[in-house]
């Protein structure tokens, strides 16, 4: 799979984000949860 420089970018900004709000933990989390349910 290869990802745009847009994208990256876009991922980035968000990332930098959550951790900024204290929500690196929760999101965590959040997406190991939905892991298994997919």
């Amino acid at each position: 799979v290869t990802i745009s420089q847009s994208d990256r970018q876009l991922i980035s900004n968000l990332a930098e984000k959550i951790v900024r709000h204290g929500m690196a933990v929760p999101a965590i989390f959040s997406l190991e949860m939905v892991k298994y349910m997919s």
